[in-house]
């Protein structure tokens, strides 16, 4: 949506944003924080209050110049930040648009997203499923040492609305006999819910870094720009499968998040 605007030297309709930046926080001039974070920050606090409508023409750099009184070099990489972090969507002749808002993704396993969903609106997609024999590092977390099992590597995409995590998850063979022929004759997830004897899960514990980009592989199966900024994870699900005692951990994950679409929640870690 946008108003009509001036015409430029070429005779074209220059587009104006209906977004007003009145009321906008002030920038500092004295502080130590440069002004292009200071601007970001302050966009982002409009722009997250939901105030400004998803689909919305952003302010151009002009308009941004003329309100806050800074110069280009201040308002460009403040812009980059914002596209960055998924608020804002740059499109060549066209302009600067607003985002909708990020989806909350929790933070979890391939088997709690099977067996205890930590929100309704959660989808599991299972790409491939395959059987091997374990690596030092899966072995040394799963703590199956020397036995003599195969483990199994499950991939998927989870969704919320949208698909926003590939999910790589290791788990010791004999943990699960089960699980190998059923997620790979049925992509009917439901139908594994209710075959599968479900394990207890207890806890687990998390780590996220950034990284520098998606990449080719996940960036396609997320339906996004392969350079498109990327949250990877580790996680460790601690728990019991079916008829077994004791806690212990039961699932290795790798996790790749769509940063400019998620907002990851830690909830039931």
């Amino acid at each position: 949506m946008v108003s009509g605007g001036k015409r430029t030297g070429g005779g074209r309709r220059k587009q104006i944003s209906e977004i007003r930046l009145a009321g906008s926080r002030p920038l500092e001039r004295g502080s130590r924080v440069p002004l292009h974070i200071q601007l970001g920050e302050v966009l982002k606090e409009k722009l997250e209050s939901g105030t400004w409508k998803p689909g919305t023409l952003f302010p151009s750099e002009r308009e941004l110049e003329e309100h806050f009184k800074v110069s280009r070099a201040a308002i460009r990489p403040a812009l980059a930040l914002l596209a960055s972090d998924g608020e804002i969507k740059r499109i060549r002749g066209s302009g600067t648009f607003v985002l909708p808002p990020k989806r909350k993704v929790p933070v979890c396993g391939l088997l709690k997203a099977l067996f205890a969903p930590p929100i309704d609106e959660l989808g599991v997609s299972i790409l491939e499923v395959t059987e091997h024999a374990p690596d030092e590092a899966v072995s040394s977390v799963l703590e199956i040492g020397g036995k003599r099992t195969q483990v199994l590597q499950a991939t998927a995409v989870l969704s919320v609305g949208e698909p926003v995590c590939v999910i790589d998850s290791f788990f010791a063979g004999s943990d699960f006999p089960l699980l190998e022929g059923m997620l790979q004759d049925s992509r009917e997830m439901q139908e594994v819910r209710d075959r599968l004897e479900a394990p207890r899960l207890t806890r687990a514990s998390a780590s996220i870094e950034s990284s520098a980009s998606l990449g080719e592989w996940t960036g396609t199966r997320l339906e996004a720009d392969p350079m498109g900024p990327c949250l990877v994870g580790r996680l460790v699900q601690y728990g019991q499968p079916f008829g077994q005692e004791g806690e212990r951990p039961i699932e290795f994950a790798r996790l790749m998040y769509r940063a400019d679409r998620a907002q990851l929640t830690f909830a039931g870690i």
